[in-house]
């Protein structure tokens, strides 16, 4: 810096180390927090997804480097964009935001580092979270949620898996599937520990997008799921943008936890058709969650939850997607 004009300015094209690693902190520290860089552009080398080779064929694909712009001047604000792969995205307002010094200096207080962060369009509000930390011994060992955009901007943390889609509808799908018992009996026969990583993930036999076109009664699978994840997503302000990107634009619905219960339900017993388990198959299952049986027993005097799924099982094969169930 001490080479650097007062109105001077340098760009450097460098391993994205610089602005990431403890190596560098003080330094990116020093020229972040006190409005020093104008610019801060991270590529990946190999452009997955684009067809396109990687900006230096003879280094590592997997490597990251950045673009850094910082000089004597001092500047309102970065502009800042990461995981890209070409230069015209840094003209994209989706994926290039500003960040103040004030930002920075927030961010990473120790350690002086920028945040990395992916960018989502903003026009979503909304991502689908998956909980990264859990056991075979837990109630529920995969659990899943909508999420406001919000959070994840603000850091979710590294036990938030994240799983990013346009289409809403897939969404509510995805969800309602990797909630329902039936998944999470596979779930727990794959897990060794406590760590659900994505490797985990991808071996889940999750239900095809064309298994939604089943009709139980007057609705096709996929309607019946849409509603009842919204019913059961939507009970704070927070989550209007998926709402309203499922077409729903009045208030959250009251958390009534009888209708809640009697939501589920109906959902477990969807996907225990939509996987063609039997009645049997799906007493079977709902036997082997030792937590959820004590729980209702404490409560209920009986396994609630396996008489509920079952009598919503039957509903269903008659065609009845209205009718609250009374067990």
């Amino acid at each position: 810096m001490r080479l650097v004009k007062p109105a001077g300015i340098i760009g450097l094209l460098t391993p994205a180390g610089i602005y990431a690693d403890k190596t560098a902190a003080r330094f990116f520290q020093s020229v972040s927090t006190t409005g020093r860089v104008a610019g801060l552009f991270d590529f990946e080398n190999r452009r997955p997804g684009t067809g396109l080779p990687s900006f230096f064929p003879d280094v590592n694909s997997r490597f990251k480097f950045c673009a850094l712009i910082f000089g004597g001047r001092q500047f309102n604000e970065t502009r800042c964009a990461f995981f890209l792969h070409d230069t015209e995205t840094i003209d994209d307002p989706e994926r290039c935001f500003p960040l103040t010094p004030a930002d920075f200096a927030r961010v990473n207080p120790n350690t002086g580092t920028a945040a990395v962060e992916r960018r989502f369009p903003q026009s979503h509000g909304w991502t689908l979270g998956l909980r990264a930390i859990t056991n075979s011994t837990n109630m529920r060992t995969c659990v899943a949620a909508i999420v406001p955009l919000s959070l994840t901007m603000a850091g979710a943390g590294n036990t938030l898996s994240l799983l990013v889609t346009d289409d809403p509808v897939a969404a509510t799908c995805l969800l309602a599937n990797l909630n329902a018992m039936c998944l999470d009996f596979v779930a727990r026969c794959k897990m060794q520990g406590t760590s659900l990583n994505l490797y985990i993930l991808e071996q889940f036999p999750v239900i095809a997008r064309d298994s939604y076109a089943r009709r139980f009664g007057p609705l096709p699978a996929a309607e019946l799921v849409r509603d009842h994840v919204l019913r059961l997503t939507y009970t704070s302000h927070d989550m209007a943008p998926f709402a309203q990107a499922l077409g729903y634009d009045g208030a959250p619905f009251v958390w009534d936890v009888e209708a809640r219960r009697h939501l589920r339900a109906r959902l477990d017993a969807l996907y225990f058709h939509l996987y063609g388990l039997s009645r049997e198959d799906a007493d079977y299952v709902l036997g082997t969650f030792p937590i959820v049986r004590r729980q209702d027993e404490a409560e209920f005097g009986s396994y609630r939850t396996r008489e509920l799924v079952l009598a919503y099982m039957n509903a269903l094969t008659a065609g009845d997607v209205e009718t609250e169930v009374d067990v």
